[in-house]
């Protein structure tokens, strides 16, 4: 199951990151991204890119890779 727009902008707002991936591309999103996510009326998932958006999903089903993680804190 696809992770929702709401799950991903609110892990970033916590201080997560995101990394959006394709065969030849990833892309990370941090805190000042959050927002960026979206959801179709079709129930496909969207991020922003440039004046356009970008899509992660038909309906349900991911064509992109999307991998959770949190910054690395050094001491």
């Amino acid at each position: 199951m696809r992770p929702s727009a709401d799950e991903l902008n609110a892990h970033l707002l916590a201080g997560g990151q995101i990394m959006v991936a394709t065969y030849g591309h990833g892309t990370i999103y941090k805190a000042k991204h959050a927002g960026w996510f979206s959801e179709g009326t079709d129930g496909s998932l969207y991020v922003r890119y440039g004046r356009g958006k970008n899509c992660l999903s038909v309906r349900d089903r991911l064509i992109v890779a999307i991998r959770f993680g949190r910054p690395k804190v050094i001491a």
